[in-house]
C-alpha cells in the first residue's frame, strides 16, 4: 500500500512531476489548514470574545462562496505561465497566514483576523483552479484520479494532524496560534518551493476561455469586464446546450447546499451544545472527516475510473443523507456517539467529494473547454456556498432583526437539510437512469 505512493510506481514520463508534487503536499497543506473554514470558525468562536454568529457563517462558508471568484482566476490558466500564477498566488496565502500570526486577540483583531482568513480563501480559490488545470496537462484520463487521489491522501493526513496540534496548543494558551501560525509559514514557503520545480509537460492543452494575459487591453477595467462579460457569456451558452452538465449542476446545486449549509451551525453545535474544547471541537468537525478521507478515497477512484460522474455521484450522494440523518438524531438527542458516526460518514463522502469536484468536469468537457467547465462547477460551488451558509445559520440561530432575532427552524434546522440532500441524491439517480446511454460508457480518455 504504501508502496503505490512511491514516485517509482508513476510512469517515467510523469514520475519527475509527481516526486515534487508529493513533497509539496507533505508541506504546503499545513498552511492551507491554517485557514480552513471549520478550524478559523472554531478560532473565532472560542479565542475571541463575543463573536457574532455572522462572522462564524462567514468564516465557515468561505471557501465555499469564494469560489465565485474562479471566473477571475480562469483567465491566469495561460499556457506556460500557469504555473507561474500558481506560485504567486501561493504566496499571497502564505502572506495572509503570517498576517494573522501577529494579529491580536481583540475586537480589532477578530474582524482583521476574518478579512485575513477570507482574502486567504479567495486566493485559494485561484491555486485550486490552476492546480486543476495542471493536473490535466500533465497526468493522463486513466492515471489522473489514481495520482490526485495519492495526493489529497498525503494532504488530508497532514491538515488533520496540524490543526489538531493547534487545537491542542490553543486549550494550553489561547495566545498559541501566532507560534502555530508563524510555523504554518515556514512549511508552506517549502511548499511553494516544492511546487517551483514542476514542469508543465503539454501547455498546448492550456487553452484559456477569456482573451490572454498578455493583451494590453486585458489589463484595464474595460478590458477585464469585457473578458468576464464574453466567459458569463460562454458559461451560459453551456447550460443550456449541455443538457447532461445542466442536470448535473442542478442536482449539485441541491446536495452541496445542504452540506455547506451545516458548517456554522455545527461550530455552534460542538461550543454551545456539547461543550467541546479546542481539541475536541477541532476533532470532530475537521479533523475526524479529513482523516477518514484517505479511507475512503481508494475505494471512490476505483469506482470513478469505470463509471461517468453522474453515475458516481448516483451512488456517492447516499453517504451525505445517511450523515446528516446522523446528525439531526445527535443534535436531537445530545448523542456524541452519534455525531461522531454523522462527521465520521461525512468524512468518508468527503473523500469521493474531492475526487469528483475536481476531475468530474472531464466527462463533459472537450480538452479546450475544460477550464470552462470547471469555472462553472466552481462559480455555482461559491453560490451556493454564499446562500448556504448565511441562511444555515439563519434557520439555526433566528434571524436578526432591529428588535431581536426571529427564531425559525433551531435543530430542526438539520432535519430540513437532510431532506434537501435526499431530493439531490434522488435527483443523481434520475439522471443516471434518464442518461443510461452515457453514463453506462466505459471512460477511455478525454473528449
Amino acid at each position: 500500500m504504501l508502496r503505490s505512493f512511491l514516485p517509482s510506481s508513476a510512469r517515467p514520463l510523469v514520475r519527475r512531476n509527481y516526486r515534487y508534487e508529493l513533497a509539496a503536499v507533505a508541506t504546503w497543506p499545513i498552511a492551507v489548514a491554517m485557514i480552513e473554514g471549520s478550524v478559523t470558525g472554531i478560532l473565532a468562536k472560542k479565542a475571541f470574545e463575543g463573536t457574532p454568529d455572522w462572522i462564524i457563517a462567514t468564516l465557515a462558508a468561505a471557501p465555499a462562496f469564494c469560489n465565485m471568484s474562479s471566473l477571475v482566476w480562469a483567465r491566469l490558466a495561460d499556457g506556460k505561465r500557469t504555473l507561474r500564477n500558481l506560485l504567486a498566488l501561493q504566496l499571497g496565502v502564505i502572506a495572509l497566514v503570517a498576517f494573522i500570526a501577529i494579529l491580536p486577540r481583540s475586537t480589532a483583531g477578530l474582524y482583521l483576523f476574518t478579512a485575513a482568513a477570507v482574502l486567504a480563501r479567495l486566493l485559494m480559490t485561484g491555486v485550486i483552479t490552476l492546480r486543476a488545470v495542471l493536473w490535466r496537462a500533465n497526468y493522463a484520463r486513466h492515471e489522473r484520479s489514481m495520482i490526485t487521489g495519492r495526493l489529497i491522501i498525503v494532504q488530508t493526513i497532514l491538515v488533520s494532524t496540524s490543526t489538531l496540534l493547534l487545537g491542542r496548543l490553543m486549550d494550553w494558551n489561547r495566545d498559541s496560534f501566532h507560534y502555530v501560525y508563524a510555523a504554518a509559514v515556514c512549511f508552506g514557503l517549502a511548499g511553494v518551493w516544492f511546487f517551483s520545480r514542476l514542469r508543465l509537460r503539454h501547455p498546448f492543452l492550456i487553452r484559456p476561455s477569456i482573451a490572454p494575459c498578455d493583451q494590453p487591453q486585458g489589463w484595464s477595467l474595460a478590458g477585464l469586464m469585457a473578458e468576464w462579460s464574453a466567459t458569463l457569456g460562454e458559461m451560459v451558452q453551456v447550460m443550456r446546450t449541455d443538457a447532461a452538465y445542466r442536470g448535473f449542476m442542478i442536482c449539485m446545486f441541491i446536495l452541496g447546499i445542504s452540506n455547506l449549509a451545516m458548517d456554522g451551525p455545527l461550530v455552534k453545535v460542538v461550543d454551545e451544545q456539547f461543550g467541546l474544547n479546542y481539541l475536541h471541537a477541532i476533532l470532530l468537525l475537521h479533523s475526524l472527516p479529513l482523516a477518514l478521507m484517505p479511507v475512503s478515497i481508494p475505494v471512490w477512484s476505483r469506482l470513478m475510473r469505470r463509471s461517468h460522474i453522474i453515475r458516481f455521484r448516483a451512488i456517492h450522494g447516499w453517504t451525505f443523507v445517511g450523515a446528516q440523518f446522523c446528525v439531526f438524531a445527535a443534535v436531537m438527542t445530545d448523542s456524541i456517539a452519534l455525531l461522531t458516526v454523522g462527521l465520521a460518514l461525512r468524512g468518508l463522502g468527503f473523500g469521493g467529494g474531492e475526487l469528483a469536484w475536481n476531475l468530474g468536469h472531464n466527462d463533459f468537457a472537450t480538452s479546450e473547454r475544460a477550464s470552462l467547465y470547471m469555472t462553472i462547477h466552481v462559480t455555482l460551488t461559491g453560490i451556493r456556498g454564499l446562500i448556504g451558509g448565511y441562511v444555515g445559520m439563519w434557520l439555526y440561530a433566528g434571524f436578526p432583526t432591529p428588535g431581536g432575532v426571529v427564531p425559525l427552524l433551531g435543530e430542526y434546522c438539520f432535519l430540513f437539510w437532510a431532506i434537501v440532500c435526499t431530493a439531490g441524491a434522488l435527483g443523481f439517480v434520475y439522471l443516471n437512469f434518464r442518461l443510461a446511454g452515457l453514463t453506462a460508457r466505459e471512460p477511455g480518455g478525454d473528449r
